[in-house]
């Protein structure tokens, strides 16, 4: 299977006057679940894509087909997560089947997970469009957030991980691996965090009344995931009254 005919990029675009889409923007990364063009990502993945329509750009998904063919779709529909959490689900005429199943199980620290998707830094245009290649990451789970432990994102429900997905990743399958050749998605890489906390300060004053400064600071990067597993009894419009575990999630 084609990596990036079911990972997803959620992307503004315009078209010209002679019908021929152009992408402006990247906002972040998709995936699909199941065969019927039902996809999630991020929250604020698709409130940035609906920001776009302000200034004459529609929020559509790129993907790459297996042949190799580049093709957008709108997005027709979306929810946003009942909670509070930063995940989002929609629906787009685009098709093909996936890899990735949801994963029903809870899961704690030390689980080994990964993920990718299409970071801002590599997004570069050619004659023919734009070209942004996977990035991947495979690292573990080393905390668990739960709602107010974050003060940035205070209604997160998920995972703290030992990698810091790049910008652009929002949205990104957080995976284990699953059966069948398929893979398990327990959570959505929703950013990544970095802190700085002073350990030491040393100041000297010379016989010359110059100074000599020195300071030890820690630095500390993690990534943070979304769980699904709270999200498992959610119905969101687009499953017509089911349940996002009955529907797209898979039994262990």
């Amino acid at each position: 299977m084609y990596l990036q005919s079911d990972l997803l990029r959620v992307v503004s675009s315009k078209v010209d006057k002679d019908g021929t889409p152009h992408i402006e923007l990247l906002h972040g990364t998709a995936f699909l679940i199941g065969d019927s063009g039902l996809f999630l990502t991020a929250r604020h993945v698709l409130e940035a894509a609906q920001t776009s329509k302000a200034s004459g750009c529609e929020p559509v998904i790129f993907a790459v087909t297996e042949a190799g063919k580049r093709t957008t779709s709108p997005i027709l529909e979306y929810e946003l997560a009942p909670n509070g959490q930063d995940i989002g689900i929609g629906r787009t005429a685009y098709r093909c089947d996936s890899m990735y199943r949801i994963d029903t199980r809870q899961h704690t620290v030390w689980r080994e997970v990964l993920t990718a998707g299409y970071p801002e830094d590599a997004f570069v245009r050619d004659e023919v469009g734009i070209k942004t290649p996977i990035r991947a990451f495979k690292g573990i789970v080393q905390r668990l957030i739960r709602p107010g432990d974050l003060h940035l994102a205070p209604r997160s429900d998920g995972f703290e991980l030992s990698f810091s997905p790049s910008p652009g990743m929002s949205g990104a399958p957080l995976c284990v691996p699953g059966r069948d050749g398929h893979l398990s998605v327990i959570g959505v890489c929703v950013g990544a965090f970095r802190s700085e906390q002073i350990e030491d300060e040393y100041t000297e004053v010379k016989s010359d009344g110059s100074r000599y400064f020195e300071r030890r600071v820690r630095i500390v990067q993690f990534g943070l995931a979304e769980a699904l597993f709270p999200l498992l009894d959610w119905r969101p419009s687009v499953l017509n009254g089911a349940t996002l575990g009955a529907t797209l999630g898979q039994s262990y």
